[in-house]
């Protein structure tokens, strides 16, 4: 039987251990808060509201306002994730060695 080879994240897992959750916990962090502060901020969400009005579960009334905006945010911020993937497996290292972790991989 062959064994399955394990994903970056996996890997970047058993390296680091709680540096990737920190690393990506904080890159998840600034990406909502910038996401927000742009839609709050001048950003039109109308295309985005007719877009998503059209979907099963989601209404105009669940779109608009705070909720909506936070919503649009994680929308957005999933659409980001081929971009802060690479940024995570970037920076962890950094992060394990400002957390006293150790450089990586023996």
């Amino acid at each position: 039987m062959s064994r399955k080879t394990p994903s970056k994240m996996e890997v970047l897992m058993e390296t680091y251990g709680p540096a990737v959750l920190v690393t990506t916990l904080s890159i998840f962090a600034i990406e909502m808060t910038v996401l927000v502060a742009l839609l709050k901020n001048g950003v039109d969400m109308e295309p985005m509201i007719a877009f998503l009005d059209g979907m099963p579960l989601i209404s105009r009334e669940i779109l608009t306002g705070t909720t909506g905006t936070i919503a649009l945010a994680y929308a957005l911020s999933r659409l980001l994730k081929p971009i802060t993937f690479p940024l995570v497996l970037f920076l962890t290292p950094g992060v394990a060695r400002l957390m006293g972790r150790g450089a990586g991989p023996a």
